[in-house]
This record gives C-alpha cells, sequence and structure tokens, in this order.
C-alpha cells in the first residue's frame, strides 16, 4: 500500500479511491464548519437533510461521519 493513503484513520489502496476519500473529507469539514454539532435542533436538521441525500458520500471515511450523525441524531430525538 503507497504511503500517504490514510485519512481519518482509513487507508485506501488505490489512488482514485484516496482521491475519494479526500472528496468526502472536504464535504465532511465543510459540514462541521457549518454545524453545530453540539446544537441538538443543528444536529436534527442536519441528519434530515443527510436522509433526504443532500450528501452523498463515496467512501467509508463518509459512511463514518453519516454513522456519527445518526448516533447523534438518536441521541437528541
Amino acid at each position: 500500500m503507497a504511503a500517504g493513503h490514510t485519512v481519518e484513520g482509513r487507508q485506501f489502496r488505490t489512488g482514485a479511491d484516496y482521491a475519494a476519500a479526500l472528496r468526502d473529507k472536504k464535504k465532511i469539514d465543510q459540514i462541521r464548519a457549518e454545524t453545530n454539532l453540539e446544537n441538538p435542533k443543528e444536529v436534527l436538521a442536519l441528519y434530515t437533510r443527510m436522509k433526504a441525500g443532500a450528501y452523498r458520500f463515496e467512501t467509508m471515511v463518509g459512511h463514518d461521519f453519516d454513522d456519527q450523525i445518526y448516533e447523534l441524531a438518536e441521541k437528541y430525538k
């Protein structure tokens, strides 16, 4: 495995998968910058947008974030 193919603790075998993970990370960073994840109302609104398909993730980096938002939403319901 080539060095440097790690994003958010996940390793990727190909340059294409690595590039997809970087795209996911960029989306996640933007979402985090725009959303207060400690505010239940904002988390629930984000979760609703994610369920509606507003954000499409390509890799496990994105799926991990999706799982995190799901867990927060469940906590705040």
